[in-house]
Order: structure tokens, then sequence, then C-alpha cells
């Protein structure tokens, strides 16, 4: 896990799960799986191991994958809620922490690693194909320090994933035709761009208020 993690060009966390590429290709994800328990994980019962495996998302770095595929790195797991010997996957910048307890012969095991991502050079929200930033101003401005506003037809998801990155308490999203989405408005909601407006356009400032959500290359 940790020479996969030292080598990636983007790396992100989930629930208690870590996504990662090394060549913004091709991605993959380390979780923990139990097969009497259904995704996404709740760890309600904190006396139930798991398996740490690995497994290859379909997409991008946010992408789906199937729950209880990819191969098994570890066994005997402790879940995040032990009350005793939590284990725990979590990132922190470039730093990705590994921290497993493991139950083996009566005995708790427990391992900590700490893996540096040596060639990641997002300093923002890496979703595997751009490096997201939150702005007053048109995206070409915010995005002017880190190489310049992307182009092409990039937008946030339909669920805001790159807002509610920023603003997890913010429950709504709602699709915007405003050209300066995908953007944030005083207090919440999220929006992201509707489908009727075909491509985003740097040069727009958000209105008073609002921040533009920018995606810039690398």
């Amino acid at each position: 896990m940790a020479q996969d993690l030292r080598k990636a060009t983007a790396v992100s966390q989930g629930n208690y799960e870590i996504r990662f590429t090394q060549d913004r290709g091709n991605f993959s994800i380390y979780y923990l799986y139990n097969p009497n328990v259904t995704y996404p994980l709740t760890f309600s019962d904190p006396s139930l191991l798991y398996q740490v495996r690995k497994a290859a998302l379909s997409g991008n770095i946010t992408s789906n994958f199937t729950y209880g595929s990819g191969n098994i790195i570890i066994n005997d797991v402790l879940p995040p809620t032990n009350s005793t010997s939590p284990s725990n996957l979590s990132v922190s910048g470039n730093i990705t922490t590994i921290d497993l307890s493991v139950a083996r012969n009566g005995e708790i095991i427990r391992s900590k690693t700490q893996a540096m991502s040596r060639n990641t050079r997002c300093s923002g929200y890496d979703d595997g194909t751009y490096c997201w930033y939150e702005g007053l101003a048109p995206c070409a401005t915010t995005c002017a320090p880190h190489g310049g506003c992307a182009a092409g037809n990039w937008n946030d998801t339909p669920t805001c994933t790159f807002c509610k990155h920023q603003y997890s308490w913010i429950g709504s999203c709602l699709a915007s035709t405003n050209t300066a989405a995908p953007m944030i408005g005083p207090n919440g909601p999220c929006y992201y761009r509707d489908a009727s407006i075909p491509a985003p356009d740097c040069a727009v400032a958000p209105a008073s208020g609002y921040d533009r959500l920018c995606a810039c290359v690398y």
C-alpha cells in the first residue's frame, strides 16, 4: 500500500477508503470489505473484522467500483469504530496515513505507516483530472498561479462533489444556467453547470457574494 501511494500523482480520501492514481489514466481504491455489510459503510458493529482490498475504479478518482471486488491485501482488520484499537485510512495534503489494527491469535497487532505521495502537484482538490480551486474572480485569474484555467467541458458533478468537499455542511446541490457555474452562493447552495450551458467560460466573473469553482491544470 505505502509503495503504491508514494508513487501516486493524485490521492483522495473517502469513507475510510483511499482513492489514487499513478498515471491519471488508471484509478484504484483501497477499501475495507466485509461480506455481511453493505456499501457505503457505516461500521455500526465495532466487533466485525474486515479485509483491506485493492480494486479498480471504473473511470476517474471519484468513480464507482464493485464492492467486494479486487485483491485481498490483509485480513482481520478492526473497524474505525472499534473502541480499543480503531483502524484508520486517511489523507492530509500529500500524506496518507495507513493505521491498521489486526486481530491475530487472540492478540491485536497494530501497524501505522505514513506515505508521502512524491508526485502530487495539486494543493487544491484533485479529482484525478483537474486541480480545483475556489475564487471570487474569473477562473482565468484564480487558476493563473496553478497552470491556467483548464480547457474542455469541465463541471462539478451532479452531486456537487467539489463544492461539498469544501463545504460539507451544505446539503443543497442545484443545476444553474449561470455561466459562472459551477459556483457556491452566500451560505450555499452549491451549483453545478446545467447541461444547457455547453461549456465553461474561464473569463466570467461570479456575481457579488458568489465564489466560482474552477478547474485548473497542473
